[in-house]
């Protein structure tokens, strides 16, 4: 409470098991909590995290929610280390007027900066991590980057794949076919179809609407009258005509 960053010189490379206490406190929400020999308190975290790590850990919230509060920067530079300075000539350094000055200024613009664009500004490379680690983090875009739909795919087959896939990524617990699905469709492109016509046999199936051209989404959408056709007449209901 009342300070403006909280950074951590490095976390562990454990999993994240439960993440709505992270979202509150990033997001700024009302949260309450114990102070010792003190009642409890409500508070508005007002700050921003910065945590550095060798290995990012894995999360298991996998959301949208999760992801859009984070960006992940790749410090590459390396030290040689016949040229490494020594902490005590870093201090002195910085401890300089000038250093002072010019690091005050560049603050100054990163404010500004904020300001202007309501929020930070995130280069090509930050952006490129992020979703790379978002990938690698959730096993299911992980298994479609290695075995994209470009055509429809039977939903039941492309499931069995990916848990033969699992199974020779040593992953202890594949998702369910639910969750499967569920992370397949916040893949954008991706939707999960009813019934599709696939060689001769009609089942539910994955799709990928960027390989879809005018004509694939018509006979997609003849495919889906044809399905609601066939239950009507089963129901014996009126049977839509197409305008």
């Amino acid at each position: 409470m009342n300070k403006l960053a909280n950074i951590t010189e490095e976390i562990d490379s454990t999993q994240i098991k439960k993440s709505a206490r992270i979202k509150q406190l990033i997001s700024g929400e009302e949260i309450s909590t114990d102070v010792k020999n003190k009642d409890y308190i409500v508070f508005e975290s007002q700050v921003k995290f910065i945590f550095s790590t060798n290995e990012i850990p894995w999360f298991a919230d996998n959301s949208h929610g999760m992801w859009r509060r984070w960006a992940f920067i790749h410090f590459d530079g390396k030290i040689n280390k016949n040229k490494q300075i020594l902490k005590t000539e870093i201090d002195r350094m910085m401890s300089l007027e000038s250093s002072k000055s010019y690091y005050f200024n560049k603050m100054l613009e990163g404010f500004f900066e904020l300001k202007k664009n309501n929020g930070f500004t995130f280069s090509s490379k930050t952006k490129e991590l992020t979703e790379k680690t978002r990938i690698e983090n959730n096993s299911v875009l992980s298994f479609l980057s290695e075995n994209p739909i470009t055509e429809p795919v039977n939903a039941k087959s492309y499931y069995v794949l990916y848990q033969q896939w699992a199974n020779e990524q040593n992953l202890a617990k594949p998702y369910s076919k639910p969750t499967f699905k569920k992370l397949l469709e916040q893949h954008e492109g991706i939707e999960h179809v009813k019934s599709k016509r696939i060689g001769d046999k009609i089942s539910p199936a994955f799709i990928n609407t960027k390989y879809l051209n005018d004509d694939k989404v018509i006979e997609n959408l003849q495919e889906e009258y044809k399905a609601i056709v066939k239950k009507l007449k089963k129901l014996g209901g009126t049977i839509p005509e197409i305008v």
